[in-house]
């Protein structure tokens, strides 16, 4: 029988309201995560312990899922070039989802075109993904680099 913490003389209302405040916690601490790996990243610390990199010392010793541990690296860099993420992703309006796939979006960019958005741009980006689903995201990362999506059209195609 699975744990419910005693969820089940809960009424509707009071676990809705109990779900809405984890929620909050939850983003407030997956801020305070992303803040603190920007730590851990600058000081180099997953060296000390012995990992060749911050995503193998997520993987290995806190147990993240690779996808996870990229998630919150992703989203971590987005946040040192663009403050503002950091208050977007504990009000909920950023998912580290779709902060991680603009920064990655931001990484193919530069690699492929040579291209490395202002921090101006990447604020202005911030905002127009705010609010959307990863697919809408998506679309709208797309449609402001669109030398990327041409490229992953190609890609589709093969």
């Amino acid at each position: 029988m699975r744990e419910t913490f005693g969820l089940k003389n809960y009424t509707s209302e009071k676990l809705l309201q109990s779900l809405h405040s984890l929620t909050v916690q939850e983003r407030k601490l997956s801020r305070e995560i992303l803040v603190c790996l920007a730590e851990i990243s600058r000081r180099k610390i997953y060296l000390e312990k012995g990992y060749p990199s911050l995503f193998d010392m997520l993987t290995k010793e806190f147990k993240y899922s690779e996808s996870a541990a990229y998630r919150r690296i992703s989203a971590m860099k987005l946040l040192a070039d663009v403050p503002e993420v950091s208050a977007a992703i504990e009000s909920g309006e950023l998912s580290l989802s779709n902060a991680a796939k603009m920064q990655s979006m931001l990484g193919k960019r530069k690699r492929h075109t040579g291209q490395v958005a202002s921090r101006k741009e990447k604020t202005a980006w911030v905002e127009n993904i705010k609010n959307k689903s990863q697919k809408e995201a998506e679309q709208t990362l797309y449609s402001l680099m669109p030398e990327l999506a041409i490229e992953a059209k190609n890609t589709e195609q093969r």
